[in-house]
């Protein structure tokens, strides 16, 4: 009488499962692009356009992809504006939070916008109650992640 070792319960059962496993891991962290590395920029300019004005810039691309950039977002002071782009290809969408603090550091107002895959577009920023522009002097703190999950930008410091 020959007895089962069970290698094939472990062929036909386990590696499956093991293979199920990784597949529901992917989809919980928001997919294949938070598993890749993201080198991450900031840059801020004095505005040449809104006197006091800073614009910033928050980037990520792929390490070792080249140059492109994957995700981006834009603050440019003169009409409080915001630029954001995901290039076409990407996995995810990109999440886009701007916050801003009036002249004596209390925080107004805090904005989320979801960035579609191969869109790029501009929004005017305006007051949280919609009666204009931010004020001249508040500072603007933007970033942009992949997707939901913790690969950001750090917080690019601009003034409007």
């Amino acid at each position: 009488m020959r007895f089962s070792t069970g290698r094939g319960i472990r062929k036909r059962f386990l590696v499956p499962i093991t293979a199920l496993c990784a597949v529901v891991g992917l989809l919980l962290a928001g997919g294949p692009a938070q598993a890749a590395t993201y080198n991450k920029y900031t840059r801020t300019q004095a505005s040449n356009q809104d006197a006091g004005g800073i614009d910033t810039w928050a980037w990520l691309n792929k390490v070792g992809a080249g140059s492109e950039i994957d995700y981006q977002v834009h603050f440019q002071a003169y009409g409080e504006k915001l630029w954001v782009y995901v290039r076409v290809g990407m996995a995810s969408k990109g999440k886009v939070t701007v916050v801003v603090y009036d002249t004596t550091g209390k925080h107004v107002d805090t904005d989320t916008f979801t960035v579609d895959i191969g869109e790029n577009r501009e929004l005017n920023l305006g007051t949280p109650d919609g009666s204009g522009n931010i004020a001249e002097g508040y500072t603007v703190y933007s970033r942009i992640c992949v997707g939901n999950s913790t690969t950001c930008t750090p917080y690019a410091k601009g003034r409007a």
